[in-house]
């Protein structure tokens, strides 16, 4: 078997150009497709936190017979809250999502309840895409929806 090894100091200009120039076309194509593959790595855990969140308050609910309050209005239910967290190995809560944005919840009432994604710098396009994972793509209906800026993942399946 023969094998050429390259000589870089006898290559010619023309041929530098050519290497780079491939180089530059590979990159261009590479680039934006590992950029897309990573966004939707990202989209979909972000969409099983929402998921096992959802699963946490409705083990809460089962266990207390309603949601917990809006977080801030019983020390209590916050601190009951972070032991469902971690009796479902959620040790993410308190960190950005993998989209931007900070986690939280909202309720009202005994029977309604959401996971929330909240934030300045969240895009609506990745949002939009992440509604596409868990529900109909649009964020103005279904589980997943925008309401004042915030992103809300409507527990529907009550288990009250």
């Amino acid at each position: 078997m023969n094998t050429n090894n390259i000589r870089w100091k006898d290559i010619s200009v023309l041929d530098a150009a050519i290497i780079a120039g491939l180089t530059a076309v590979f990159m261009a194509v590479a680039t934006p497709l590992i950029r897309g593959a990573i966004l939707r790595q990202h989209t979909a855990e972000c969409a099983q936190k929402i998921m096992r969140a959802a699963e946490a308050f409705d083990f809460y609910a089962a266990a207390l017979g309603s949601y917990p309050p809006n977080p801030g209005n019983s020390q209590q239910a916050d601190i009951t809250m972070r032991g469902v967290f971690s009796v479902f190995h959620i040790d993410w809560w308190e960190n950005q999502t993998e989209l931007g944005g900070q986690w939280n919840w909202y309720s009202v009432g005994k029977g309604n309840c959401s996971v929330v994604i909240s934030g300045s710098r969240i895009s609506e396009r990745q949002m939009v895409q992440l509604d596409a994972l868990l529900d109909d793509g649009d964020l103005e209906t279904g589980a997943f929806q925008r309401r004042v800026g915030r992103y809300h993942y409507i527990i529907r399946d009550h288990v009250l």
